[in-house]
């Protein structure tokens, strides 16, 4: 890869970059998702996106689509915090891989859909047919700072009950 402080070479990538984001916006079919913090096992705990494929004994979501392009939103409350764009196929061979490895699961509306929990790190791994190690934040398991997390809840939960 070339690198280096030339002016020229730094605007020739970001016009290569705008263009790709262009023909997603204007010329390619998107198909757009949102992950909400209003169900209580939630993106921001589980650290997993749900990936619909059925809705009442229907193909639906990566399973129907057409789109070239797949969005995932990440929301709190009505705010994006942030999205990732990846092409369709790549979506569904990561979804295929945690299928294959975990089955599908209930969600949507009702619990009408079926879906696949994908781990959020799994879709920013350049290499998605390597096994990965578990995500770490600041060499501490991802699960293990979650399972922490929740531990801190109940006891700060027990203190306030014990107050009032």
């Amino acid at each position: 890869m070339k690198h280096g402080n030339d002016f020229r070479y730094d605007l020739k990538v970001g016009k290569r970059g705008e263009k790709i984001v262009y023909g997603m916006l204007e010329k390619d079919p998107v198909e757009v998702k949102s992950e909400q913090t209003k169900i209580e096992n939630n993106w921001t705990i589980s650290g997993n996106c749900y990936v619909e494929y059925e809705s009442r004994d229907k193909k639906s979501g990566l399973a129907h689509t057409e789109s070239k392009w797949w969005v995932i939103n990440f929301m709190k409350g009505d705010d994006i915090c942030f999205n990732i764009i990846m092409p369709v196929d790549r979506m569904k061979k990561i979804a295929r891989k945690y299928y294959e490895r975990n089955g599908g699961v209930k969600g949507g509306d009702h619990d009408t859909s079926l879906g696949v929990l994908v781990p959020i790190q799994s879709l920013i791994q350049p290499d998605i047919d390597e096994d990965e190690e578990e995500y770490r934040i600041a060499g501490i398991k991802f699960s293990d700072l979650q399972a922490e997390l929740r531990r801190a809840e109940k006891v700060e939960e027990e203190y306030n009950s014990k107050k009032t």
